[in-house]
């Protein structure tokens, strides 16, 4: 008996669509974050986690890779938003 796998009913990690710049959140309150970067000397970073709690509680990723804020969101922070992480 041969068993085979049909590939139009395997799903891989590589399948999935999403857009460019978005990050799958599983299980959260989002399917998808818009993820930017903003120079770590723009930013004080505990104003920033004060915006972004503000803005979206506890929906929002933040990394610091090479002097940048990897800044995950369900939407960019305007520009006045990112005048008060200063």
């Amino acid at each position: 008996m041969k068993i085979g796998l049909n590939p139009n009913t395997i799903q891989t990690p590589n399948s999935a669509t999403h857009e460019p710049n978005q990050v799958s959140t599983m299980g959260s309150s989002a399917a998808c974050l818009t993820r930017y970067k903003i120079p770590s000397y723009l930013v004080n970073p505990e104003r920033l986690i004060v915006v972004l709690r503000a803005k979206f509680n506890e929906n929002y990723k933040v990394k610091v890779r090479n002097d940048n804020y990897s800044i995950s969101t369900p939407r960019k922070l305007t520009e006045n938003e990112l005048i008060q992480c200063y």
